[in-house]
């Protein structure tokens, strides 16, 4: 309410800076007003200024089912809530500022509220700024929980944070041909959650407290000139990462069983927490042109060099063993330092030429190139009881280098007026280089290569009777990829149809399907997935209008993986198939009577993890006056999981408000 309160100040000042006139001046205003009426029908200038505040207040009912999964899906509550408020101002030729809009959303306690901020002055400057206030909740009980198993649902993995993102950029001069700015942006989260001690052969669920931000500082100049294009920009960044986990009561941890005949445990007083901050710097260089009227030429290249560092405490005591030596130790003391540098480079060419009016070509060349440079430093001590184990202390040298680079080449040639071809290829190459796993044995660096070949197709068609269908095509074959469930040798086809059957009716539809492979050993990747949708438009008449979208939706992945504990290989099969639908009808009877709106939409999937998610509304807008609206609305929410029976909720909401123009 603060938040509103201020809102209505902020905009009632500018109306103030005008005195009301004295009685006799305004007499006299009121006689210039009826003679310029007589002696001409133009209506007086409107006001510079106009606001609409939508006020509303929420009622919901209990939430029956999971209270966790609702707020980690929906997460709206109770309440009197500022919907939207959306402020212009406008006034040609005034001395500082001749434009301003302001625009908020959702303020008052849901999950999600924007703040946007747009005011300048014509050939003088332009500020633009965003504010964002996110609340993510995420507790799912049936993730990272191995609690069905005995009987207990217990989330592993769960956060509640706040992040709050602010961002802002000034220009001046602009519309000239050279246009310097400078930006600012801030991004700050924290909350707590749930993640894991771990801890060989156990884990522990624990309280982990986040605390982390990212500023970020740019400025640059943008050239624009008739056939030239450029902007240049150099900035940097600052950011900090804290965590910190800890036990308040002594857990028996995931494990069931003891081993060596020995119960594993945890006690209060165990402590994990590191630190991460670093910084670095940015370029930026853009540049796009038109020499000729038949080239278009543009180009782009990044480069930013970030510097990180990072501290990690341990300390705990408990029963813990040592699989490899065969021992329990009762405390433990980690601590761990290291540094990373990572230099980044990414550029970018393309050129499009027309040598004629129905020929086009087109190119594009991307290279994508980093290292990462890390050093680390580990000092470990174990002890049983009264007895130190032998101390654990390593330092090594890390390093990753990447490249990725992709070459596309286009035709396309219109046919006709009404038919366009066109027809490509891509090349994708790459080499990674990293150090090799310690459970290996070797010292060599392991190395991963990425190549692949794709064939493009495609077709624009535009039949009479308002008819137009997109087709596009790609079919690629790779001996070599980075990771497992990477693209390799895939097909992927999408087309797109329209047909507007008369003004007032369109209909359209969509497929695509992707299929990919990667035959090889302990790989064995089989992934297929098709997605069809079917949508229509009816507006026959300005009273009324009908909205429907249905889509029918596969998904099925087959690949072998790895045990890390057994090493042993395993199949992972998944499948889905989902029906997902929207309808929503309105009715405008016009003048003062009631719009009504009512539909929903609806998803329904089976297969490995079947879902059930409902979601009807309808709504009402009344208006009173030409600047005064009321309106109402009903949802319901309703997920259930029949693998997953105590994930369910569902729920009834009404939103009633008032929508006020002045």
């Amino acid at each position: 309410m603060k938040l509103i309160g201020i809102l209505l100040l902020a905009f009632a000042l500018p109306a103030q800076e005008t005195q009301p006139p004295t009685a006799p001046q305004a007499e006299q205003k009121k006689e210039e007003k009826t003679e310029a009426k007589t002696e001409s029908p133009t209506p007086s200038a409107e006001s510079p200024f106009s606001i609409t505040f939508d006020l509303g207040a929420r009622w919901i009912s209990d939430v029956r089912g999971d209270f966790n999964t609702y707020r980690s899906m929906v997460n709206l509550g109770e309440g009197i809530r500022l919907m939207g408020m959306e402020s212009h101002f406008q006034q040609p030729g005034a001395k500082f500022l001749d434009t301003m809009h302001l625009q908020a959303n959702s303020w008052g306690g849901d999950p999600y509220n924007t703040t946007r901020l747009d005011l300048g002055k014509q050939g003088l400057y332009r500020f633009r700024g965003l504010y964002s206030n996110i609340a993510y909740f995420n507790f799912l009980p049936s993730f990272a929980n191995p609690g069905p198993i005995r009987g207990a649902f217990f989330n592993q993995r769960a956060y509640d944070i706040a992040n709050r993102i602010t961002d802002m950029e000034l220009e001046l001069l602009p519309g000239g041909r050279v246009i310097p700015y400078v930006a600012y942006a801030r991004n700050t989260g924290f909350g707590d959650g749930i993640t894991t001690f771990v801890s060989e052969s156990n884990e522990y669920p624990l309280r982990n407290l986040v605390r982390y931000s990212q500023d970020t500082y740019r400025g640059g100049v943008r050239v624009e000139l008739s056939r030239f294009h450029a902007t240049v920009e150099q900035g940097g960044l600052a950011f900090k990462d804290d965590q910190k986990v800890y036990s308040t009561e002594r857990l028996p941890g995931n494990r069931l069983t003891p081993i060596l005949g020995q119960a594993l445990f945890l006690n209060a007083d165990a402590l994990q927490a590191y630190g991460m901050s670093g910084d670095g710097i940015f370029t930026k260089v853009l540049v796009s042109s038109n020499p000729f009227n038949w080239l278009d030429l543009n180009g782009q290249f990044l480069y930013n060099r970030s510097i990180t560092n990072s501290n990690f405490l341990q300390s705990a005591t408990g029963n813990f063993v040592q699989l490899a030596a065969l021992q329990f130790y009762s405390r433990q003391f980690d601590l761990f330092s290291g540094d990373a540098r990572m230099p980044h480079s990414n550029g970018q060419f393309s050129a499009e030429i027309r040598p004629s009016e129905r020929l086009r070509f087109q190119s594009t060349y991307m290279t994508d190139r980093y290292d990462n440079d890390t050093r680390w430093s580990l000092a470990q001590q174990l002890a049983q009881g009264a007895a130190n184990l032998p101390d654990v202390n390593s330092n090594g040298l890390d390093l990753l280098r990447f490249t990725y680079d992709r070459y596309e080449s286009q035709a396309l040639l219109d046919i006709t007026s009404r038919i366009m071809l066109r027809g490509g290829y891509r090349a994708e190459w790459g080499r990674a280089s990293v150090r090799r796993g310690r459970v290996s044995g070797e010292t060599t660096p392991e190395t991963g290569k990425l190549r692949r070949h794709v064939g493009l197709a495609g077709a624009n068609i535009r039949l009479p009777g308002n008819i137009s269908m997109t087709h596009d095509l790609e079919i690629a074959r790779g001996d070599r990829t980075y990771f497992r469930t990477s693209l390799q040798n895939y097909h992927r086809y999408r087309t797109q149809v329209r047909y507007a059957i008369r003004p007032s009716v369109l209909v359209g539809a969509n497929y695509s399907q992707m299929e990919n492979t990667n035959p090889a050993q302990g790989v064995n990747l089989e992934f297929f997935s098709r997605a069809a949708t079917a949508n229509v438009q009816f507006t026959p008449a300005k009273y009324y209008s009908v909205l429907a979208e249905y889509s029918r939706t596969s998904l099925r992945s087959d690949l072998l993986y790895l045990l890390p504990h057994a090493l042993q290989t395993e199949r992972s099969f998944y499948r889905d198939n989902a029906h997902t639908s929207t309808l929503l009808v309105d009715v405008r009877p016009g003048g003062r009577a009631p719009v009504l709106s009512i539909g929903g939409s609806l998803f329904v999937s089976s297969g490995s993890r079947p879902v059930r998610y409902y979601q009807p509304v309808g709504r009402f807008v009344l208006p009173l006056t030409n600047r005064v609206q009321v309106y109402s609305e009903w949802r319901w929410f309703g997920l259930s999981e029949p693998f997953y029976l105590y994930q369910g909720f569902r729920n009834h909401q009404i939103l009633t408000g008032l929508r006020l123009s002045m």
